[in-house]
C-alpha cells in the first residue's frame, strides 16, 4: 500500500481464528487508528506494521454421563494442549465427547 507522509489513515482490522486482534504495532511501540505517517526521511522507505494478537480463552466442562468419577472444569487458551486427568473411569462403550 502507498502512503503519503503526514496523512491520516484508519488502519484495516484483520482477523485470526482462535485470536482476538489487540493492536498493530511498529518498532514494538503500539499504534492506533486513525494514524498518521511518520517522516521516514526518505521517499520510498518501507513501513511494516505487525499485528498483535490475543489468544483466546475458553473452559471444557466434563460430562461424564453414566461414567464414575469427576473431571474440574478446564480452563483452556486457544492453540496450547494440556493432559487431561485419568479421574474418570469410563465403560469399554463409553467416551468422553467435548462440546463447546
Amino acid at each position: 500500500m502507498s502512503v503519503t507522509y503526514k496523512r491520516i489513515y484508519d488502519l484495516p482490522i484483520p482477523t485470526r481464528t482462535g485470536y482476538n486482534f489487540k493492536n498493530w504495532t511498529m518498532n514494538t511501540q503500539d499504534i492506533s487508528s486513525p494514524w498518521t505517517i511518520p517522516d521516514l526521511g526518505n521517499n520510498g522507505d518501507t513501513i511494516t506494521l505487525t499485528a498483535t494478537w490475543t489468544a483466546i480463552g475458553y473452559t471444557i466442562r466434563f460430562n461424564v454421563n453414566g461414567g464414575s468419577g469427576t473431571l474440574p472444569d478446564m480452563p483452556m487458551t486457544y492453540d496450547q494442549y494440556k493432559t487431561l486427568s485419568n479421574a474418570v473411569k469410563l465403560e469399554p462403550y463409553q467416551t468422553i465427547i467435548a462440546t463447546k
